[in-house]
Order: C-alpha cells, then structure tokens, then sequence
C-alpha cells in the first residue's frame, strides 16, 4: 500500500484532491483516489516496482513526482501544494524523462518528445533502438530474425516490403513508446523467439472535443517526405470515443553494389558484378477508429476498426557484368523492372470485458477479424550483350500478383487477484488464417505465353488453438510468476500451379518463469525464463520466384519448419538507473536466409533454411541517470557471441563470432523551453545466418522548441550526420563469395510542427485486441 497526506502551505490539510497513481513507462492510469476530509490518501494492493504520482487540485499548482514502492507499506508523509493563487511568478516544475526505462520484463524506450525522432517514421525509428538491426525488410535483434512487431499490443500482420509500408504510415509524432520484450508471459502467443517489439501510439485525451496535429516536411538526398496526423478524441457519460487519420508521402531510394565468386572444388568458375539502383515512392492514408461503451458499472464493451490503403512504385534497374574464372568478360545485361502496387487493409476488433468484483476479478472476451488485399503489376526488362557489346537477346515480361489474406480470432481471458498477495490468470484462443497468393509471369505481355518457372498460385491455412495458465505470487520482498502455454497448430499448404499439397500438425507446450528479489531501495535481481516457437512467415513458405536482378532471385521455401527457442536471463538492478542483465538462448531448427548456386544458369536463388542448432551468449549494461538537473545521459552496451551448427540446402554449417552494440544519448533542457539532443549508435560487425555484416555506425542532432503557450512545438533533427548507417556484408557459403553493399536513404533532414487542444480528463481506450502473433506473419 502507498499513503500519505496533503497539505497546503500553511500545513492545513488539501480536501478532496485528486491523487493519480501512474505507469512510469507510458504514464497510463492505474489507480485514482480523492484525499478525505483530513486531506489523507491510500492505495491498497499495489505491486512493487516505480509509479508516477500525479496531484491535482482546482486551488493548486499539480505536483507530479516518481517512486519506488519495495516493501508492503510506503507512507508518504506529508506533500505540500503550492497555491496557485498566492503565486506572483510562473511555477513551472520540470521533470526529464529518462529515455529508457527497465523494468522485469521489458525495457521501454520513450520516443514521446524525443527531437531526435521528429519526423521519422515507425520504420525508421526501430533502427535506433537497442541492439536492433533493420536489413532487407527484416528485423534483427541481437543478430536474430523472429521478432514480432505489434502496434498497441496488436501484432502486425504484413511481411516483406507490406510490412516494411505499413510501418512507414505511421509517425513518431504518433508514438508514445516503444517496448522491447526478450521474453513474454505464457498469457502472450508464443509466437516469436527473439520476442516483441511493441510500438505504443500516443493517445488523445479530453472531455469533449480533444486531440492534436502534426505535419513535417523531410529531405534526404534527392528524396521528400511529407507527413499530416490527426488525432481526436471524445469522452462523455456513456463511453470515450477516439480517431486518427495520418497521410504519409515517402520517396526513398537503395543503391546495392554486388560482387560474386563462383567456385567448384575450390576453382574459381565465374564472377558476376551487379550495380543496382532501387527509386521507391509511397503514399499511405491510414485511419483508426474505437470507441468504449460503459454498458454497466462493470461492464465495458469496446469497439475498434482499423483501415490502411497504400499505394506504391518501384523502379529498379541493374547493370550485371558476367565473367569466367579468369575474369574475361562474357556477357553483359541490362535489367530494369517497373512495379506498382496497392494495398487495402482493413481490421475490426470487439471486446467485452466484466469486473466481477472490487478486487480486479475480471473476465474478458475478444473477437478479431482483419482482411488484407494486395495488387501488384510487374513489368521486367533484360537486355543481353556479348563481350563485343553487341545485343544477342531482349526478354520482356510482364506479371501480376494478387493475394487476399483473412484472419478470424476469438480469445477469453479469466483473472482473479486475491487479497493475499496471489494472482491467477487463464485464457483459451483459437485463430484461422488463410492466405490466398496468385502470381502469374507472361513473356512480352501475351496471356498465351506463361512463364511457367516465375508463376505460381499458392494457398496456405493455419489454425492455431491455444490455452494458458499464469500464477503469480508477491512476498514481501519476492515476487514470482510462473506460467504455461498449450498450442495446437494445424498448417495445411497447396501449391495449384503444380499440384502440391502438405499437411503439418503439431502440439507443443511453452513454460515461463519470472522472479524478482527487491534486496532494498537501491538493489534487485530478476529471473525470467522461457520457450518459445517462431513459426514461418507466410511468404516465407510461398515458393514463387521474386526477380532481385538480372542474376538473383528470391524464392520462398514450403518445407521451412518453425523453430524453437529457450531464453534465460538475469537482471541486476541498482537504483534503477544501472541495470546488467546475462541472458542464454538456445535456439533448434532456426530460419536463416541463405544462397544456393545454380552452376548452369550462374542464377543465386536467396532462400530461408532451417539450421539444427543456433545459439547466443548475451551481456548488456544499460546506464540512465541525470548528471545535472538540465542533462540527461542515457548508455547502452550489448555484447553477444552467436554461434551456428548445422545443415543450410544441404551444406553444413559451423561459425561463431563474438560482437556488440552501444548507444549514447544526451538530453539538455535549457531555458526558454528549448530541448536538445545527440545520439551516436555503433553495431559492430556480426553474424546474420551465413551473412557477415560490417560494421556501422550513426550519429544525430535533434532539438525542439515548445510554443504557443507549451500547446505547441517546433523541431527540427539531422539523423545519420556521416552518413555511415547503411548496410555492407559478406557471404562466403556452398560455393558462393558475396561482397555487398546497400547505400540507403538515412541521412535526412526533418522539420516538424505539432500543436495539442482542449482540456478534460484522460481518455485510456484500451487497444490490446486478440489476434496475435499471426498478425506478424502475413502474406
């Protein structure tokens, strides 16, 4: 329990005063109490770990303070207010968010008025965070593909350049945090061995009409981008209702230099240099809206719906010299390719939920559907010359792909806290996912000529039933969890094109643990331990030919398996401002993007494999602490070996490499409401499957202006001064050498304006909806 009292300068008691108990992470109320006729306060059953304390009152200035509840009773005393009406001056009290925050089962990185994130988008803004790596499309934590990707606890349901969009339609301005979370409870989908990211949009608060707006213009070199966000909410007697609509336009471009050595028995067969240059352009219309309906006292019935349309083109174009072992030229082709492509998104999700008593006893149900269409038409180009530069063939063709996915979900969830300190938790889900893709390839446009080798028409269904137990319990000093999960999943796949099907049925359980030993104020230690499954994204089984360039394609893999994962770690907290954590993960059966050899055609097919064993040592060490009142210095380290062993296409494979990731930032407030900021970011070289990735490194300004009566603010922010924070790599497996680099659009420039309106009570629409991890894995 917390209590205490407040008082006015005189030391007479504050009647009726609101008292708002917080989340530190996303500053979300968790309790509320109004003082008693002796100004007193208390809040009963509370968990230990930090809060916001937040004390309003008409007559007063608010007073907002953190703490640290780490034994059963915390008293107080007595918090003074400062009156409003006596004060001759401004009182502002200024508090620095720190930019990360540890807690037991995540870390959560603060992006809400960060300068360094203005004008970034979602996409952009993963890349910087700790130890997360963005490469073709994926994303890499710690060197390991399988993370899932959520929005408000809601998993993303796009793969490759649908997801890579998705994320591009959604700004920092609309984010509030982002948390990272190595190793879920059981009551998660054990979907994901690398674990979650989670973005939190921010949230519109105020009775009657509230909200915000937020436009920025941004300069890369030769690219713009152009962003408009709105954000409104409503709260009345009987429910709260909140919309957003955000309009994102984004040029982009990817300049890939390639070089490749073919051999056979250790002799050098052939070598092929690629000059590729990718021109991208999106514009993204996305809109949400959700609504809580108090039904009764105790039962709140909520609505939401999502919608998203995109629409895109690419243009690539590569220059590809093909030579013999002994480096003489033997052709030369020129390949372009034109793509335009449109996405229709769509989702709507029911909640009911009901408070059985005043402990927090509670059950809740969920029903989830989501439609996503995509078309996308496909012109492609190769122009073949002899060594004398003479034209020898020209191929054409042109292609369309089409694919409606549709997920059905429905969960109930059960708690019941008990005065004791004991909590438990179950919950049944079931989900049906069915992905419909047809590809079709024909030469010089002619319906009558197919490409038999590029099409494919391939359907893929998935049901997963699940349950799960939780059983928490909080000593004095100890809190404990422990958690398991049952999944059942039933894949069938059927490739019509050649009349193949598979059937995959399997039941697997998934245990956790977490513990956490408050020693004192200053000192804790935390456990958590797991399993978890990363099942195939499902473009990943689709086997269609995707054309990279002239001598490159990219193939999904119907025989990839999931894989399986157990995770340890172990956190040792001090102050909260120094955390070092050790973690273990032990990883069968891990997916891996590999290249095999066509030695005829001297054609690389890129393709996912699953090797027998991967797995990770990891150290990180997270300092984040005031220096000074106006200087805020955040630092992250994270060294890990990885180490593989198996068979990738047939070929074994055994590597390990020893790297690390560090970060700094450093916050200043300086006067006249002005907030400045510097990040620098290095990722050593490491390991991704049978790819070594140099190294990089970034460093960028921000620094923000509050106006228009601290209603409003201005920003600007430079990322990737040196413009170093690109991807370079080499591959030396089954026969193939690949030296690579990947020179992308990050350093840009962004202006960005912002302006928050009206005034009320916080609005929390809950947003956690229950379809889950298959939400990552579309398409």
């Amino acid at each position: 329990s917390i209590q205490g009292k407040i008082i006015n300068s005189s030391n007479s008691p504050v009647l009726y005063a609101n008292v708002l108990l917080k989340n530190t992470s996303d500053s979300t109320l968790i309790k509320g109490e109004i003082t008693d006729e002796d100004g007193k306060f208390s809040f009963e059953y509370i968990k230990y770990g930090s809060y916001l304390v937040s004390i309003r009152s008409i007559e007063f200035t608010d007073t907002t303070f953190y703490l640290n509840l780490v034994k059963e009773t915390l008293d107080l005393g007595n918090v003074k207010l400062e009156s409003e009406l006596q004060s001759l001056n401004e009182v502002s009290v200024v508090a620095m968010k720190p930019m990360i925050t540890m807690h037991a089962d995540k870390m959560v990185v603060h992006v809400e008025g960060n300068p360094i994130s203005q004008g970034n988008t979602a996409w952009e803004l993963l890349s910087k965070l700790p130890g997360v790596t963005v490469m073709d499309g994926s994303i890499i934590l710690r060197g390991k593909s399988g993370v899932n990707v959520f929005v408000n606890d809601k998993p993303i349901m796009l793969s490759g350049s649908d997801f890579e969009n998705y994320l591009k339609s959604i700004h920092a301005s609309q984010v509030k945090d982002i948390e990272l979370i190595t190793n879920p409870s059981a009551k998660y989908d054990a979907q994901g061995n690398s674990g979650i990211i989670n973005i939190v949009l921010a949230k519109p608060s105020g009775a009657g009409l509230h909200g915000s707006v937020a436009t920025g213009y941004g300069r890369g070199k030769g690219t713009n981008k152009a962003y408009l966000n709105l954000n409104l909410s409503h709260s009345g007697k009987k429910g709260d209702l909140i919309f957003s609509l955000s309009d994102n336009y984004y040029e982009a471009f990817n300049n890939l230099d390639v070089r490749k050595n073919f051999y056979l028995n250790d002799s050098l067969i052939g070598i092929v240099r690629n000059d590729n240059g990718m021109d991208l352009d999106n514009n993204s219309l996305t809109s949400r809206l959700g609504y809580d309906w108090y039904a009764t006292p105790k039962t709140l019935v909520s609505f939401l719906v999502n919608g998203s349309f995109s629409s895109g083109s690419w243009d690539n174009r590569s220059h590809s010299l093909l030579s013999d072992g002994n480096d003489q030229l033997n052709n030369e082709i020129l390949f372009s390719s034109q793509s335009k492509d449109a996405w229709l998104n769509y989702s709507g999700n029911t909640r009911i939920k009901h408070t059985i008593d005043t402990l927090g006893q509670s059950i809740t149900a969920d029903f989830d559907f989501a439609q996503f269409k995509t078309n996308s038409s496909n012109d492609f180009e190769s122009i073949i010359l002899n060594n004398a530069g003479i034209i020898i063939d020209t191929v054409i063709e042109n292609g369309n792909q089409v694919g409606p996915l549709s997920i059905f979900s429905g969960k109930i969830d059960y708690s019941k806290p008990f005065k004791n300190g004991l909590s438990f938790e179950s919950g049944l889900k079931s989900s049906y996912v069915k992905s419909d893709r047809d590809v079709s390839f024909y030469y010089d446009g002619d319906l009558n000529q197919l490409d038999s080798t590029k099409s494919n028409h391939f359907i893929y269904i998935e049901n997963i039933n699940a349950g799960y137990v939780n059983l928490s319990k909080s000593f004095k000093k100890l809190q404990t969890q422990i958690g398991l999960r049952l999944e059942h999943t039933l894949a069938k796949g059927n490739q019509v094109t050649y009349d193949v099907q598979f059937r995959r049925e399997y039941i697997k359980l998934f245990p956790t643990l977490f513990l956490n030993y408050q020693f004192n104020e200053k000192h804790s230690l935390g456990l958590n331990a797991g399993r978890r499954i990363n099942r195939p994204q499902y473009q990943q089984l689709n086997p269609f030919i995707r054309p990279i360039d002239a001598t490159a394609w990219a193939s999904g893999n119907p025989d990839l398996g999931p894989e399986f994962t157990y995770n340890v770690e172990l956190t040792y907290s001090f102050k909260n401002r120094l955390f070092i954590q050790g973690a273990y993960k032990y990883t069968t059966d891990g997916i891996f993007t590999v290249l095999a050899l066509d030695p005829v055609t001297q054609i690389t097919l890129q393709k996912d494999d699953n090797v027998d064993v991967y797995s990770e040592y990891a150290l990180v060490v997270l300092y984040n602490a005031p220096i000074k009142k106006w200087w805020h210095v955040n630092f992250n380290f994270t060294g890990y070996n990885s180490q593989f062993d198996g068979t990738l296409l047939g070929y074994y494979f055994k590597r390990s490499l020893p790297t690390f990731y560090s970060s700094l930032q450093n916050t200043f407030l300086l006067k006249g409401g002005f907030k400045i900021e510097q990040s620098y970011t290095y990722m050593h070289r490491h390991l991704y499957g049978t790819t070594l990735i140099k190294p990089m490194h970034s460093l960028s300004f921000g620094v923000k202006k509050d106006i228009l009566k601290k209603k409003g603010s201005i920003a600007l922010n430079i990322a990737d001064v040196f413009w170093t924070n690109y991807p370079k790599g080499e591959v030396d497996f089954n026969g193939v050498e690949e030296f690579w680099s990947s020179q992308r659009d990050t350093r840009t420039i962004y202006i960005h304006f912002s302006y928050n309106f009206g005034k009320g009570k916080n609005v929390q629409i809950r947003r956690e909806p229950g379809a889950d991890d298959e939400k990552k894995r579309a398409n």
